[in-house]
């Protein structure tokens, strides 16, 4: 855990509303460094549209990082598919081949893999 992490995870736990202060005070700062464009003549209309900037900013971001997401997702569930093709049979045949007794279930160090008798 880094320590700006560490910082505001102490400041949530220890006092919630210090940490509700810090995070209000980081949007500001944010804000007020965004630049408000050309057409803002007045205070009021700076600060709407450095708000409304910062906000599309995040936006955008947001859904470019739920999109990256959805495409690591969707790559690591290839991966889980391409294995199973390729190994699955033989995984289960090995497993079975552990089995002893009546045991049901194999415990491994990364799981424990188990076999169920399906109606016909």
């Amino acid at each position: 855990m880094n320590s700006s992490l560490r910082s505001w995870w102490g400041l949530w736990i220890g006092n919630r509303n210090l940490a509700a202060e810090a995070i209000k005070a980081q949007i500001q700062a944010e804000i007020e460094a965004t630049d408000p464009g050309p057409i803002a003549d007045t205070d009021e209309k700076r600060l709407f549209y450095r708000v409304l900037r910062r906000r599309a900013a995040v936006d955008a971001e947001l859904s470019r990082t739920k999109a990256c997401m959805k495409a690591m997702i969707a790559q690591l569930e290839g991966n889980l598919k391409a294995i199973d093709f390729v190994y699955g049979e033989p995984l289960r045949t090995l497993a079975k081949g552990f089995l002893t007794g009546k045991a049901k279930s194999v415990k491994t160090p990364y799981g424990t893999v188990g076999f169920r008798k399906q109606p016909a």
